[in-house]
């Protein structure tokens, strides 16, 4: 699934541009020893040095994702679902061009997958950010843009 702002870019483009990857925050944040508010902050207070900005966004980004009462929770406090949404807000947190999103849906339950890609559309339409989602959600790929289907190792357009 490919959720853009309408614009095509070729490769070179794609190279120069701040991306996160979903997944690799899950990773990260299960093997930390911080609360969800300062991993969700960490990435911003370190390319910023702000960390009163760092901490207010992150807030706004755990209660976006209905984590607010959650915050000052530890990992292992934490249910899958709850660290696979902390683990989508630090990815955001920086407000990159382009996330990759391997299942960004695949621990949660449907109130929250469908919260958390509407917020993903909604980030798309009002800031222009790129979401390349790898999902096997039939659901989740009619609300995107542009499908493509990856089979046998071939990619292939499937609605734009």
């Amino acid at each position: 699934m490919f959720l853009s702002p309408g614009r095509r870019q070729d490769a070179e483009d794609i190279s120069q541009i701040e991306s996160d990857i979903v997944f690799k925050r899950l990773v990260t944040y299960n093997r930390t020893k911080n609360i969800a508010e300062e991993n969700v902050a960490m990435p911003k207070f370190l390319s910023t040095k702000d960390f009163n900005k760092s901490v207010l966004d992150s807030r706004k980004l755990l209660k976006a994702l209905d984590l607010d009462d959650r915050r000052s929770h530890y990992p292992n406090q934490l249910s899958g679902g709850e660290q696979q949404r902390v683990a989508v807000a630090r990815s955001l947190i920086n407000s990159p061009e382009i996330i990759f999103a391997d299942e960004p849906t695949g621990n949660l339950d449907s109130k929250h997958s469908d919260e958390l890609i509407d917020l993903l559309i909604n980030l798309n339409k009002k800031h222009g950010q790129t979401f390349v989602i790898a999902t096997h959600n039939k659901d989740i790929a009619n609300k995107m843009d542009r499908c493509f289907n990856l089979k046998d190792g071939i990619l292939s357009e499937i609605r734009q």
